[in-house]
């Protein structure tokens, strides 16, 4: 998401803020779990999140009061037609990001191409720029990776 708003004009800094909780909700969900001794298989765990963690995350954004941009972030990231008025968003941001990561761990590979998607165009990019885009994302996921892990 960081170096997607870079390169569309719009706030790093903001943008990773967004990326970083746009999933928030999984935390308190997964936590919840374990100290439950729930054992789940993985396509069920997988269902439970995939059910839960929007409106978690919408918890969460109202108890820190994130502002509009982590909200759009959670709300939007997945949702690959979304159409709206105006100029890119950071959920549009965080769409292009998200999309980007899931090909890479192979989750969606046969999910359409970034250009493809609405949110890539109406960050203003065009499909020549795909792949220095997606390199600037890989470095930008080399480099902050290992801070996020620990």
């Amino acid at each position: 998401a960081h170096a997607v708003a870079g390169r569309a004009g719009l706030d790093s800094e903001k943008a990773l803020m967004a990326g970083l909780v746009h999933q928030i909700g999984r935390v308190p969900v997964l936590g919840a779990l374990e100290r439950s001794g729930a054992q789940l298989s993985g396509d069920t765990l997988e269902a439970l999140l995939r059910v839960l963690t929007g409106p978690v995350s919408h918890v969460v954004h109202r108890y820190w009061d994130l502002d509009r941009s982590c909200l759009d972030a959670m709300t939007f990231w997945d949702q690959w037609d979304r159409q709206h008025d105006g100029a890119g968003d950071y959920g549009d941001v965080v769409q292009v990001a998200a999309r980007h990561c899931l090909a890479r761990k192979s989750r969606d590979g046969d999910a359409r191409p970034l250009e493809s998607l609405p949110a890539y165009r109406r960050l203003g990019f065009n499909p020549d720029e795909r792949d220095s885009l997606e390199d600037e994302m890989n470095t930008s996921i080399g480099m902050m990776g290992p801070l996020l892990q620990g």
